[in-house]
């Protein structure tokens, strides 16, 4: 059974959202704030976060920011922020999907279906977060992109830009699709 955070400060929304959830076949933990949120991605494997952006205390993008550190797990960014480059900054930040509120909970939950049906090796644990060619690896979840050659670490790491370059011509390469 898929498991899923809901993350709101708003206890309606959090219980509009599960029910929805839970009827679909999901089993569903709910967080009211980032710091509850980060321990509970901490302590048990989810496969998607719902989360809102506006909460109390640590914001959703800065539980974003921290998250990417560590997972890699899907995540909806779910807010009533509605200008474009909210959503872009999220986007960048790491997000999968970007809902605005006022939403219709059928959406959310088709947006949900939709981007769990995204595949993700997840079998290989190391390797989901290592592009690999011959002798050299890049780690994908630091931000710049840890390069090692022979597992000795290189110098240089590689910027954004050329680590997104590398990695679709890496996926391509092998036959995967670009992310």
């Amino acid at each position: 059974m898929r498991r899923i955070l809901v993350v709101d400060d708003e206890p309606a929304i959090r219980t509009l959202l599960s029910s929805y959830l839970v009827h679909d076949g999901y089993a569903v933990d709910e967080a009211g704030d980032g710091e509850a949120a980060l321990a509970a991605l901490r302590a048990h494997p989810f496969d998607l976060v719902l989360l809102d952006i506006m909460l109390p205390g640590m914001d959703g993008l800065e539980v974003l920011r921290q998250l990417r550190t560590f997972s890699d797990v899907y995540v909806i960014l779910v807010t009533a922020r509605t200008e474009e480059v909210d959503k872009l900054v999220g986007l960048r930040v790491g997000a999968d999907d970007y809902i605005t509120k006022p939403f219709s909970p059928r959406e959310v939950l088709a947006r949900v279906q939709a981007v769990l049906r995204r595949e993700r090796d997840r079998a290989g644990g190391e390797n989901d977060r290592r592009l690999r060619f011959e002798r050299v690896a890049i780690d994908l979840l630091l931000e710049d992109g840890k390069v090692v050659s022979d597992a000795q670490p290189v110098q240089e790491a590689l910027g954004n830009q050329r680590l997104a370059m590398f990695s679709t011509a890496m996926r391509r390469g092998r036959g995967d699709r670009p992310s």
